[in-house]
């Protein structure tokens, strides 16, 4: 499916704007946690990763234990209020973006078409196997993800292509 961007700059850095809907989300995100902060959680954050991931897994949340990832753990309680409130709720009120990279090699087209490109503007067809990880929004998107809302519900976007874990962090603070 080809989606429509814009391309911003913001200093020494560009990033891209655009809409993806639910169904292809589903399918491409990933998320990475850091898991340094056991003691800050609630009981029912305490399980040990593995469990974790598997309750994480049963919900259709892909999501690993990764040492270069800048989120915390997913708030179990936190995403399913989000879902309950998606799903009773009659309005969209997902207006702010929610903040992906998109990392590949230096060949990969999609990431040279948006990198070397010149236009402001354009339209980018991602293949099945693109993979997003989440730097900011993590439980707007995992709430939305695992709720009953059709896959072809819009969720606005600002995408960094190829950004190394540094930058992410400061874009994620």
């Amino acid at each position: 499916m080809n989606y429509n961007y814009i391309k911003k700059k913001k200093k020494n850095s560009k990033f891209y704007m655009l809409k993806l809907d639910v169904g292809f989300l589903r399918e491409s995100v990933s998320f990475h946690f850091r898991d340094p902060y056991k003691e800050t959680y609630s009981n029912e954050e305490k399980m040990n990763v593995d469990s974790y991931l598997s309750y994480l897994r049963k919900k259709g949340i892909t999501a690993d234990d990764d040492q270069k990832g800048i989120q915390r753990r997913l708030n179990v309680p936190r995403i399913n209020s989000i879902r309950e409130f998606v799903e009773e709720s009659d309005e969209n009120f997902f207006s702010t973006s929610v903040v992906l990279s998109y990392n590949s090699s230096e060949e990969d087209s999609v990431a040279k078409e948006l990198t070397e490109g010149s236009s402001d503007f354009g339209s980018i067809h991602f293949n099945k196997e693109t993979t997003f990880t989440v730097i900011d929004g993590q439980h707007r998107l995992a709430g939305l993800l695992i709720s009953d809302v059709s896959d072809d519900f819009e969720v606005p976007i600002s995408l960094y292509v190829n950004i190394d874990l540094s930058s992410a962090t400061k874009i994620f603070r």
